[in-house]
């Protein structure tokens, strides 16, 4: 098979060769995967590497993330306080 300089395939017939195979291990991959069942604990550790890896990337404060991450905790701060209002069972018409 010819490649180009930078390795990729040069002609059709070996690009549906590439895209062919590309597919079939992404089909085995999806089928171990299925056999294996869920893995919530790598799950986690992944989220967890993420999450440190953009802490110390350093990368700058996104404001308007922010303003959003400030709006969604300010409503659920109003959402979990308790109602000062008492609840009253609605009247019932028919009786």
């Amino acid at each position: 098979m010819r490649r180009r300089q930078d390795g990729t395939p040069s002609t059709r017939a070996e690009i549906r060769r590439w895209v062919s195979g590309q597919r079939a291990a992404s089909a085995t991959e999806r089928e171990v995967a299925r056999a294996e069942g869920p893995h919530p604990e790598r799950a986690i550790a992944l989220a967890l590497s993420m999450f440190e890896a953009a802490r110390t990337a350093g990368v700058p404060p996104d404001p308007l993330r922010e303003r959003e991450v400030a709006r969604v905790r300010a409503t659920w701060r109003k959402l979990r306080k308790p109602s000062h209002r008492k609840w009253r069972e609605p009247a019932n018409p028919r009786s």
